[in-house]
């Protein structure tokens, strides 16, 4: 039961960021938004169900310790809200389809990250997918370069 939950809240977050994407970009579009913001207001309404969902399923109270709230202020500052401002900076200045693209390299990274930094090794499907990822990242930077088109940050946002 647990693990059809699980796909289930991470098919909606896919969703969601999905819609927040179309949203950023229709918005900007438009009528000029102020990433800080527009984040700001995403991150309020987006905290709201995760409260629910966290007093719904935690079995005991949360310990309040001073390491806890700074964690918790550096991942929801730094780590998520500062990284969506950047996503959106890149994602109205871009096509959405080249900023979702770029987006594949993120798993790459962090593997060969936690290689270089823990120690971790890949295992032969990591290696397999990354090398695929590349592949796919490579094929479509030279068909654009090959092509020597200009691309237009409106294109497919009517």
């Amino acid at each position: 039961m647990w693990r059809e939950f699980r796909e289930f809240l991470l098919k909606q977050n896919a969703l969601a960021l999905a819609v927040g994407v179309i949203i950023g970009k229709k918005l900007h579009n438009r009528e000029p938004v102020d990433a800080f913001n527009f984040t700001f207001w995403q991150m309020l309404f987006g905290v709201l169900p995760m409260l629910a969902l966290a007093t719904a399923t935690h079995s005991r109270p949360i310990q309040w310790t001073p390491e806890f709230i700074a964690v918790l202020l550096i991942l929801s500052s730094i780590a998520t809200a500062a990284g969506w401002m950047m996503w959106l900076y890149v994602l109205h200045r871009l096509p959405a389809g080249t900023t979702s693209m770029s987006s594949l390299g993120v798993p790459v990274i962090a593997l060969a990250s936690s290689a270089i930094q823990l120690g971790e090794r890949p295992q032969t499907a990591e290696l397999a997918g990354m090398g695929l990822i590349a592949a796919a990242l490579a094929i479509v930077s030279w068909d654009t370069v090959r092509q020597h088109r200009e691309i237009d940050p409106q294109m497919g946002q009517e």
